[in-house]
């Protein structure tokens, strides 16, 4: 650990585009991440032309060309994430760690090695290192003591030393041994034999350091603080600083900017300022969005028509279905099989449905593919419930079922495809 500290000064002009306004997806009334849902994480895209925010519940909202790799919104969690890392090799896939160590992969490709979940710790997590070869991870405890897995080799530990303040946030260069950890006075201590470049500790400070990033030459280092100051050392390039304006929130993490030296900052309301790197959009109303608005799926010529059910009730469809559908009843009725169902239903009542069956997030709602959720709802707007043109039989048997299967196409009804609901039928299969 290096004791000595010096301040970098060099402070150049550097374009700073401020975005407070959501880019790329529809204008939506402000309702930003915060309280238990606030924002903690960037991650940059593979190609570095996008980035996508994690939320304190583990939920994700991605930009540019960064892709959706799974969500843990809606899921009961211990401790809320703190941290995320892109997995290499592994396309969008990343890493998230939680206060307590539980480690959580998302998205195809990645692997699990371990976490500190259930183990006692000195300190709560706040970091976490992926390995080059996407094989391991360090995680980083606000103690400075630092947790290998995988195939990443241990670099060294603070933990039961002294600290003056807390370790914030991690980096690493291009060989994992060669870590840095900054603390929030801006103390940064290079781990093992990982070189120094200076730090901000023992210097006033206008707001607590929360991010470092490492250059991409290994040969220096930006710290960020909470009030979007940024500072340079080594070879990182100044690329300028929030450091004097007004923030609604503070910032809570930071990433490089595709594979050169600008930077993008995280508000923890999902805000995201780019100094000298484009920007793609940011969270601002992701907490509370309303459903995005689409066509309402319009039923066939006739508009809807109640069919009644051998035994009561009723089933309403679009009047384009409706004679074969009381025909089918019928026949099922002589074989000995009384049946009713639900057919139509409205876009809310689709929203709920995906709400009860996949979950609350925004994901769960309008992104998760229908097989995510359980049972399999379709996303509002391309069910063929909402066209009137799909029916969910009830009061069957296995048997009532399998004469269904049978005998409904001949009245124009086909079972889903995937033939995971037997009670599912519409015009297409879908």
């Amino acid at each position: 650990m290096h004791s000595s500290f010096h301040r970098r000064t060099r402070r150049t002009l550097a374009t700073i585009a401020f975005a407070a306004l959501l880019a790329g997806i529809p204008a939506l009334p402000s309702s930003a991440l915060g309280g238990n849902d606030a924002g903690r994480a960037i991650v940059d895209a593979p190609d570095g032309n996008g980035y996508a925010i994690i939320s304190a519940t583990g939920g994700q909202y991605n930009y540019g060309s960064s892709r959706f790799s799974g969500s843990l919104a809606g899921t009961h969690l211990n401790a809320p994430i703190v941290a995320a890392v892109a997995i290499p090799g592994a396309g969008d896939a990343k890493w998230y760690v939680a206060a307590d160590g539980g480690v959580f992969t998302e998205g195809s490709g990645g692997q699990f090695f371990g976490s500190m979940a259930g183990r006692p710790l000195n300190a709560p997590m706040t970091a976490i290192l992926a390995s080059p070869t996407g094989k391991g991870y360090l995680l980083v405890a606000a103690d400075g003591g630092t947790f290998a897995f995988g195939d990443y080799p241990f670099p060294g530990s603070l933990g039961g030393l002294r600290l003056n303040a807390p370790v914030v946030d991690a980096a690493r260069d291009s060989d994992p041994r060669h870590v840095w950890l900054v603390a929030s006075d801006g103390g940064v201590f290079a781990l093992g034999t990982t070189p120094f470049f200076g730090s901000m500790g023992g210097r006033p400070l206008n707001a607590p350091m929360t991010a470092i990033l490492a250059s991409p030459t290994g040969k220096g280092y930006l710290l960020a603080a909470r009030d979007g100051g940024t500072f340079a050392f080594g070879d990182f390039p100044f690329p300028g600083s929030l450091a004097g304006l007004r923030l609604n929130a503070p910032v809570v993490d930071a990433a490089l900017a595709g594979h050169g030296t600008g930077v993008w900052l995280l508000g923890e309301d999902g805000g995201i300022f780019a100094l000298s790197a484009p920007f793609y959009g940011n969270a601002l109303s992701e907490a509370n969005p309303p459903h995005p608005t689409y066509p309402a799926p319009v039923p066939g010529n006739g508009g809807l028509v109640n069919v009644s059910c051998p035994a009561g009730g009723a089933i309403t469809v679009a009047a384009q279905i409706a004679a074969n559908l009381k025909d089918l009843l019928t026949a099922a009725k002589t074989a000995g099989y009384s049946l009713c169902g639900s057919g139509w239903r409205s876009a809310q009542r689709q929203i709920e449905l995906r709400k009860q069956n996949c979950g609350s997030s925004y994901e769960a709602i309008w992104v998760w593919p229908s097989s995510r959720c359980n049972p399999a709802t379709a996303i509002p707007g391309t069910s063929m419930h909402e066209k009137g043109l799909a029916v969910d039989f009830t009061s069957a048997t296995t048997a009532g079922f399998n004469w269904l299967k049978a005998n409904a196409p001949g009245f124009g009804l086909y079972l889903l495809i995937s033939g995971t609901e037997p009670w599912h039928f519409s015009t297409n299969g879908r």
